[in-house]
């Protein structure tokens, strides 16, 4: 069905002002870093990132240079068809195996590339085996 992975995230708190997007997205570029895949939001005055980078060992060690505490979290990484009803199959077997998810943001793609997801979950490793 799919190609699924087990990987790390980077994940930064920091407060929530105008601005965030830009230091951190900034301490990532000016250190040579691509970010793979990014979701962020605010929540009660702070600001939540998660980050997969190309070189991730890097990532943390130029986020921690500039200040931030900044911690890796094991996520799955799942690859998939980009057509209708992908996301339903993979949800279904979710459900099915009873795995809740804590989060997921994801890609998707158009002419022939795969979507991708990242995923985290009360059981990543279950989660991986119903997946792979």
């Amino acid at each position: 069905m799919a190609n699924a992975h087990l990987i790390k995230e980077i994940r930064i708190e920091t407060e929530d002002r105008p601005g965030m997007l830009e230091e951190i997205s900034s301490a990532l570029s000016d250190s040579k870093i691509n970010i793979k895949h990014i979701a962020a939001y605010a929540q009660e005055g702070k600001a939540h990132f998660m980050i997969v980078s190309e070189d991730n060992e890097k990532a943390y060690q130029a986020l921690r240079s500039k200040g931030y505490v900044a911690i890796e979290k094991e996520v799955v990484l799942l690859g998939l068809a980009d057509t209708v009803g992908m996301l339903k199959q993979v949800a279904e077997k979710i459900k099915a195996a009873g795995i809740s998810l804590n989060y997921l943001y994801g890609t998707t793609c158009a002419d022939g590339c795969e979507s991708q997801l990242i995923m985290s979950s009360n059981d990543n490793k279950k989660l991986l085996s119903v997946l792979a």
